[in-house]
């Protein structure tokens, strides 16, 4: 099998395995079309051999985020507890299928690194993450970066939490 065979019948599992995955968005982000670009530069430096960002996005609920309040009050309830559970719950999900990805590309003969929706390393000299998710998630086609900063999806305006998984794909 020659090596264009052999990419393509190793995109087309990935693809597969993209179309199957229990997320509420899926999005890829080709390296080369963001040359020279801050994306292309932090995904090389982790993974050298990365062609392209897959991200992926789930539904932060409206009815939870409308149980949170911006302050507690001393000795009642919080319900602000819920949001924390959460999203403690969706990045769990996201991780395990960010690995889910890095799997099926490894058993092609790809390189491939998941990264975690949660706890996503931290450059402390600028106090900003290793590898921007919303920037790979505005590169893929999920949603544009609002003035303030958020990831506004079409489907579910900022309420997302992202998980990515860099890949030779």
């Amino acid at each position: 099998m020659s090596d264009k065979q052999k990419t393509t019948t190793q995109n087309a599992i990935l693809l597969d395995l993209l179309s199957r995955l229990d997320v509420d968005a899926v999005g890829i982000a080709s390296l080369a079309e963001w040359k020279g670009t801050k994306l292309e530069e932090t995904a090389l430096r982790l993974l050298p051999q990365a062609r392209s960002a897959i991200v992926l996005a789930m539904e932060v609920y409206s009815e939870i985020l409308d149980l949170t309040l911006p302050e507690r009050i001393t000795g009642a309830a919080s319900l602000n507890d819920l949001l924390v559970r959460d999203a403690d719950f969706l990045s769990g999900r996201l991780t395990k299928i960010a690995y889910d990805v890095a799997k099926t590309s490894r058993s092609t003969g790809m390189k491939a690194l998941p990264l975690p929706a949660a706890g996503c390393p931290q450059d402390t000299r600028f106090l900003e993450a290793v590898f921007s998710y919303k920037h790979a998630a505005q590169a893929a086609g999920l949603g544009k970066i609002g003035w303030h900063s958020l990831l506004i999806t079409p489907g579910f305006g900022p309420r997302v939490r992202l998980s990515c998984c860099l890949t030779e794909a």
